[in-house]
């Protein structure tokens, strides 16, 4: 078989020189597309390659959007431990984060890359879960 290219054209996050460049930029790709779910209509342009520009390091002021982000998610994992913990049945918040977490997994760039940076196309079925989330 042949070896797995990319172009950057397609995905410039597999052509970052250093580990910490990637797991910053992907980090942010993850922020954003949780951003596009939750208020599509302040990210509505078109999201090719040059349109999102990489982050590059740890002072990039994007890291903060992309650790709130980060926090708010395990503070919806606290919230279900602590309601369980109470004898609540937070049934909805863990079938929203299960449904958004393992729909949107292939699509993350976490396990392989994939040929886009950003797409709403990806967020479809994993906003299921969101609107439980939500509800």
């Amino acid at each position: 078989g042949t070896a797995f290219s990319m172009h950057r054209e397609s995905n410039s996050l597999v052509h970052l020189e250093h580990l910490y460049q990637r797991a910053l930029f992907a980090a942010y790709l993850q922020a954003k597309s949780v951003a596009m779910l939750i208020a599509p209509g302040l990210t509505g342009m078109a999201h090719q390659h040059a349109s999102v520009i990489p982050v590059e390091g740890v002072t990039d002021p994007r890291n903060v959007f992309s650790a709130t982000a980060l926090l708010a998610l395990v503070g919806l994992i606290a919230v279900h431990l602590l309601r369980r913990r109470q004898g609540l049945p937070p049934r909805q918040v863990l079938f929203g984060l299960a449904f958004f977490i393992i729909s949107y997994a292939p699509a993350s760039h976490a396990f392989f890359p994939v040929g886009f940076l950003v797409a709403e196309r990806a967020l479809y079925v994993p906003s299921v879960g969101t609107c439980a989330l939500l509800a």
